[in-house]
């Protein structure tokens, strides 16, 4: 029993050793941002070194004027990695990978007439949808904390049907690869 909790307080030692050698790093950024790759909403940035950063986002919005039968569900969340080829005072060009998952639902009623009897009629429209792909971007250096990133990605989307027209959708077609975009306003602590 000495001996595990000697290595364990070995390994704690080592850990704080290499992060002290590392001194600035992780950097955290949290902002806005849309981008067709890694999601929108809520963005955040984890900056593991000078080469690797880590992106997440993701939001959900819920709008119900007659909940359960009248509502409408908006959903994403993605992940991203961000690999430097260029950082400067100015900020960095990188290359980015990224995946991330939409969930968009709305349900509606209406009011049927059958046999002269009035009866509400459920719809349901609701498409689930996949994106991955590879792009470039830059990150520019307003302020000191302020920063803007901008990509373009080439996306390939994957969605279960095509009940649901919206602006994240790249096309009318289950499968597509396309071009996507994407724009972030971040804060660094």
């Amino acid at each position: 029993m000495k001996n595990v909790k000697f290595v364990i307080l070995l390994i704690v030692i080592f850990i704080f050793q290499i992060n002290n050698q590392v001194l600035s790093y992780p950097k955290y950024s949290l902002g806005v941002g849309f981008s067709y790759l890694n999601g929108g909403g809520l963005a955040g940035l984890i900056e593991l070194d000078n080469t690797s950063v880590i992106s997440i986002n993701g939001f959900v919005y819920y709008k119900g004027d007659e909940p359960p039968f009248k509502i409408t569900t908006y959903g994403s969340f993605g992940v991203g990695y961000q690999y430097n080829l260029i950082k400067n005072d100015l900020g960095r060009l990188f290359v980015n990978s990224g995946i991330s998952t939409w969930y968009l639902e709305n349900r509606d009623y209406s009011m049927k007439l059958e046999n002269d009897e009035t009866k509400k009629v459920q719809e349901n429209r609701l498409s689930r949808l996949f994106n991955y792909g590879i792009g470039l971007g830059y990150d520019l250096d307003i302020s000191k904390n302020i920063h803007i990133s901008a990509t373009v990605d080439l996306i390939k989307q994957t969605k279960n049907n095509k009940a649901y027209d919206s602006f994240v959708f790249l096309s009318n077609n289950n499968d597509h690869i396309g071009f996507g975009a994407g724009l972030a306003v971040y804060y660094r602590f």
